[in-house]
């Protein structure tokens, strides 16, 4: 696990002290020397993510999309999928808050963002300015199967690229939605039909009606519920049409997975 801020720990190096913990709006800020800044793993196993766009100005399109408040996003690897947490904190509209589980895709997902958006590049920098209320800016914590983590925080502004916070935002959102989705199509296929007449069924996907004799949706062509994949990838994708000759998504060779 990561080890945020300890003053024994010999290779935080304060870079700016200004009694930031001490003194109302003071701020001290750390680097600790010994973390790295390339991540080689891709497994994430746990994320914690708390940011605050209250101080952040924001267009019009930007509130119209809900994209302020405060996020907090946190997720972790079990045996039977990734469990999320979201929750938005918002001034004058109702908070959200929703727990949910959703497929193994989701982390490889979300390893992409990381590191397409470089946060590693600031691993192991914090920022303390003492005095302000709750949470101003950002707050990170990734930790990997290989024990590899990032963590960094600043407790007045943003330092994580806003498009980035942006995409993981969206990613726990489509998720979500997935999930609520996911639980509309189960109601719907559960409905009694004569047995005379077999059930049209509904994709979990785009929510299409497919006729009963259809395995795959007309109009996204995922699977219907209950037909088995073809193959596995170690990374979550399932395949269950024609196998590609590697994964669209980790590059794994197709002989190393079938």
């Amino acid at each position: 696990m990561c080890i945020k801020f300890k003053k024994k720990n010999k290779n935080i190096e304060i870079i700016e002290p200004d009694g930031g913990h001490y003194t109302c709006g003071g701020t001290t800020r750390t680097r600790d020397n010994a973390a790295e800044k390339t991540i080689v793993s891709t497994e994430i196993v746990n994320f914690e993510l708390e940011f605050s766009l209250i101080s952040y100005v924001l267009d019009e399109e930007e509130r119209n999309n809900g994209f302020y408040g405060v996020f907090l996003l946190k997720c972790k690897r079990t045996e039977n999928g990734v469990e999320c947490h979201y929750k938005q904190r918002k001034r004058f509209d109702p908070n959200v808050t929703a727990d949910f589980v959703t497929d193994f895709n989701f982390l490889v997902k979300l390893d992409k963002i990381v590191k397409e958006y470089d946060f590693a590049v600031l691993n192991g920098y914090t920022s303390h300015t003492a005095g302000l209320p709750d949470m101003y800016g950002d707050d990170l914590t990734i930790n990997y199967a290989s024990g590899e983590c990032i963590y960094t925080a600043n407790n007045q502004s943003i330092d994580l690229p806003i498009e980035g916070l942006r995409k993981i935002k969206e990613l726990f959102e489509s998720a979500m939605n997935k999930v609520d989705k996911k639980q509309a199509v189960e109601e719907f296929n559960k409905e009694e039909e004569p047995e005379d007449f077999p059930s049209d069924w509904m994709c979990s996907e785009c929510g299409a009606i497919n006729k009963h004799a259809s395995d795959f949706c007309y109009n996204c062509g995922m699977p219907k519920p209950g037909v088995d994949p073809k193959a596995h990838c170690p990374c979550g994708l399932e395949f269950f049409g024609d196998i590609p000759d590697s994964c669209p998504v980790c590059g794994l060779s197709k002989e190393d997975f079938m």
